[in-house]
């Protein structure tokens, strides 16, 4: 008996130095990839996961986890990178979806008669809510793909409405590029056409007229700062799995430069975080993009550290946190990895919030 028992300490006690000799799947992620912390193991996520920036964290679609022990009662579920804590997020993640068309709106506004009856038909309050902007289909090349053509204004009071081309706008789930409003300044941008109200009335000029470019094409509105000095337009390739072309343009001094030349994947409306109204991280893909506009510097970053995970797991491209302080990265193998962004700001002499060199 006193022999079996030494032979099971013995043994208690190597398997007690194999598990101390093992590091945690964090730290040796933080050794082989250099600072990346891993908050789910491989497997836990199918391929092509869903993962949207929120407020205080990031939403993961509950169909995206493909280990059957992740089960939850609400569609997203919310990691928060500050305590590594996962929680039920009951609000969709997408904030510029386009209203389903309200038959009881219609008829209670008494412009029922002014808008085609097709349940296909999104809308959006725009000049403040004083009009609304219509969606209507394309029912000629392209029915199939969900694309907007047609931008029908309406004015409720004055009981207009006017009909405005637009270039194949995208429809839902796509709808986070299409319709912008700014009352203070009595426009608005839908699609690729900006929208002037004058009163009860309106004026249509293209993007690119707007903005000033030489070179006439579909620009897109996808983000602008703060402040709504800087605006960023991009070239969305419709047929193509990338895009084209991305400008800054700065309204205040009406100057436009490109940005970027193109991204290797679609971009979402989430793609740019605004540190501050001068300065944004731009998710490449590659490595994120950092501009500090008041000093007129630009910096890669993560560009190394991207590389060596892709060469170690390969991933899919990251997504920044909303404040642009976090990295998540999703790799094939369905783990989820997270990188601190500030931390490498700060090496490049940057501060974090205010936009103002250190």
């Amino acid at each position: 008996m006193m022999r079996i028992s030494l032979l099971a300490a013995l043994l208690f006690a190597l398997a007690l130095h194999a598990v101390g000799a093992q590091d945690p799947t964090a730290e040796r992620t933080d050794q082989e990839f250099g600072g990346w912390k891993t908050v789910l193991g491989p497997g836990t996520l199918g391929r092509n996961p869903d993962i949207v920036p929120v407020e205080g964290g990031f939403a993961v679609s509950a169909e995206s986890f493909a280990d059957p022990t992740w089960t939850f009662d609400a569609d997203w579920i919310r990691y928060d990178p500050q305590t590594g804590k996962w929680s039920d997020y009951e609000t969709t993640p997408d904030k510029r979806a386009l209203l389903d068309i309200n038959e009881e709106l219609l008829e209670l506004l008494d412009i029922a008669d002014m808008v085609p009856d097709d349940p296909r038909i999104k809308y959006q309050l725009v000049d403040g809510g004083k009009k609304l902007a219509f969606l209507l289909p394309d029912d000629y090349e392209f029915d199939a793909l969900s694309l907007y053509t047609t931008a029908l204004i309406v004015n409720p009071v004055a009981k207009t409405a006017s009909a405005e081309y637009v270039w194949y706008c995208q429809g839902p789930p796509n709808a986070e590029l299409v319709v912008w409003d700014f009352p203070d300044q009595s426009l608005s941008v839908i699609c690729n056409a900006i929208i002037h109200h004058v009163g009860g009335s309106i004026r249509t000029e293209r993007t690119y007229n707007f903005v000033g470019s030489l070179k006439q094409g579909p620009l897109y509105l996808f983000s602008h700062s703060p402040d709504n000095r800087y605006w960023i337009l991009g070239r969305d390739e419709l047929f193509s799995e990338t895009s084209g072309p991305f400008y800054l343009y700065d309204r205040q001094t009406e100057h436009i430069t490109i940005m970027l030349w193109r991204l290797p994947h679609k971009p979402k409306h989430d793609f740019i975080a605004w540190l501050s109204s001068s300065s944004l991280l731009v998710n490449v893909g590659q490595y994120i993009l950092h501009l500090d506009l008041a000093n007129r510097m630009r910096h890669e970053l993560l560009r190394e550290e991207l590389a060596m995970l892709s060469e170690a797991t390969a991933f899919m491209a990251p997504v920044p946190s909303a404040d642009g302080q976090c990295l998540l990265v999703a790799a094939e193998d369905g783990s989820l990895l997270l990188r601190n962004v500030f931390d490498t700001l700060a090496d490049v002499g940057f501060s974090n919030v205010d936009g103002s060199a250190d």
